[in-house]
């Protein structure tokens, strides 16, 4: 199993992910996309934010999505474990992928 990347308190985050459904990309470009953050309980790190398909590296079209949150929202952030959660709305219908899972360290500058 992958280890999970890190995020870093304080910093911009643009987390990069591929949405797929059966197996294959799926086309997000219609949709409204929200992210969250959240700790092994449940318990809301970063509160669900709106995404924006023109985020830098973002290709909605092909399923890639940037989850994008300031320096001023991970700053209340712990060094531990957190996870992405990302809701997708398409045509009124709501999808919450699978927890996408990170380790939030604590910067020493």
């Amino acid at each position: 199993m992958p280890q999970p990347d890190t995020i870093t308190v304080g910093d911009d985050l643009a987390l990069i992910v591929d949405l797929y459904e059966n197996g294959v990309l799926v086309d997000v470009s219609a949709a409204t996309i929200r992210a969250a953050l959240q700790d092994g309980l449940g318990n809301v790190l970063i509160a669900s934010t709106a995404q924006s398909s023109s985020a830098s590296g973002a290709s909605w079209s092909t399923g890639r999505v940037v989850c994008e949150f300031t320096a001023a929202q991970s700053s209340a952030l712990r060094r531990g474990d957190a996870w992405l959660e990302v809701e997708v709305t398409r045509s009124g219908k709501k999808t919450t992928w699978p927890l996408i899972p990170f380790v939030v360290q604590q910067g020493a500058i």
